[in-house]
């Protein structure tokens, strides 16, 4: 019994695992700064391609760190981008 468990712990683990690199990977093919509309525009496009809702998948990137929100310019930038210079 431990053992099938300890099976389906580590199956879990690889498949959020490999989701989470999905969507990283997703979001390093985006602009290194979006608009609010932008930002909407493609996680509707790509939560639908991922089976999340819109507002789930932007709460991901989120809280995953693959963008944030600089208020000062009002816009969403993207992390996972090698910063320039």
């Amino acid at each position: 019994m431990e053992e099938a468990r300890q099976r389906a712990v580590e199956a879990a683990q690889k498949s959020y695992h490999n989701r989470t690199l999905r969507v990283k990977q997703m979001v390093e093919a985006w602009p290194p700064e979006l608009t609010n509309p932008q930002l909407k525009e493609r996680c509707v496009s790509r939560a639908a391609e991922m089976g999340f809702k819109p507002r789930s998948f932007k709460t991901k990137v989120v809280r995953l760190g693959l963008i944030a929100y600089d208020p000062k310019r009002k816009l969403w930038v993207n992390r996972c981008l090698p910063c320039p210079g």
